[in-house]
């Protein structure tokens, strides 16, 4: 597992629709993090018209209750380290059926800690949106729809100009963490007493 610092972070400051009425939140929940960690493959936010579509078979991977160590097997440490994949249908689309629409919501259960998991298309990887909010027990989580992120992201690039000098490629850090790896699991038999 590679831990990383946030360098800095963006969020969107104001929001201005480009057409007509928006029955969205006055400004979309999300803010993009930079880490401390260059030569990154691009993720590619599908943001296309006509996808999001109450029916569609999507699922999320996160990390619920963030904030809390998961730890099923022990109490002194965290042992819960990979990310819950779940899978739903979306159940609206807000504030109706349309080519882009405001919202969204899935029929996954969600807990704090998950909000901006990617929401992806069971059979394509790329975003089309990702989790924001959700009803404590109830399995009815909303999202931000991929066109809305993806504009988001045009407006933070448009300014960014981050300095490089310094940080690691993802490349770096795995050979640096195989020489420091720890000893492989050893299994042994127990002899029974004579």
């Amino acid at each position: 597992m590679l831990l990383r610092k946030i360098k800095g972070f963006s969020c969107i400051s104001q929001f201005e629709p480009l057409a007509g009425s928006f029955y969205g939140e006055e400004k979309p929940d999300f803010g993009f993090a930079w880490i401390d960690l260059q030569g990154l493959t691009a993720l590619e936010i599908c943001g296309d018209s006509n996808v999001i579509e109450v029916g569609l078979d999507v699922a999320t991977v996160g990390f619920p209750m963030g904030h809390v160590p998961l730890t099923p097997y022990r109490t002194e440490k965290a042992s819960q380290i990979c990310a819950f994949a779940r899978r739903g249908t979306i159940s609206s689309v807000l504030p109706c059926a349309c080519a882009d629409p405001h919202g969204f919501s899935v029929d996954i259960l969600s807990e704090g800690g998950a909000s901006g998991s990617p929401i992806f298309r069971v059979y394509d990887p790329r975003p089309i949106g990702i989790l924001h909010a959700g009803y404590n027990g109830a399995p009815i989580t909303y999202g931000v729809p991929g066109h809305l992120l993806r504009e988001g992201l045009k407006v933070v690039l448009n300014d960014w100009r981050p300095d490089l000098d310094g940080v690691p490629t993802l490349k770096e850090i795995v050979e640096e963490h195989r020489l420091q790896a720890p000893k492989p699991f050893e299994w042994a038999v127990l002899n029974k007493p004579t």
